[in-house]
């Protein structure tokens, strides 16, 4: 894997960073590393189905997908990343087969989402004792 270190504007003691012009870079990096590896990537999808060909874990899956513009599609692939967000998973989430297991299934239901916002202060010099 490359390493993404160049993304790092500037380094604060210890191990937090600052991203230069925003997270966007880090999403486009993925996905360029992703490209490299012969991923394909489609975008103005919804995903209506993602389920296993067979009902062992080793299986590939079948995705079923309608685009924007209606066109019904289906893809195969050894692996799935569901990058949905946890409102459409708990609202909207497509058909997994088999269903996901009850646990997962629990944890996408009580898990909750909100604002995060995080304010960095730094000083020259320590001014508390």
């Amino acid at each position: 894997m490359t390493n993404v270190r160049h993304l790092v504007i500037h380094q604060y003691g210890g191990e937090d960073a600052v991203v230069t012009h925003g997270c966007r870079q880090l999403i486009d990096w993925t996905w360029r590393q992703a490209e490299k590896e012969g991923a394909e990537l489609i975008l103005d999808s919804k995903v209506t189905q993602i389920a296993r060909q067979n009902d062992d874990d080793d299986s590939p899956f079948a995705v079923q997908a309608v685009s924007l513009q209606g066109d019904q599609m289906k893809f195969h692939s050894d692996f799935v990343i569901c990058s949905l967000p946890l409102g459409v998973l708990q609202k909207e989430a497509p058909a997994f087969k088999p269903p996901l297991p009850l646990r997962k299934q629990g944890a996408i239901e009580r898990l909750g989402f909100g604002l995060l916002n995080k304010i960095v202060l730094t000083y020259s010099s320590p001014w508390w004792r």
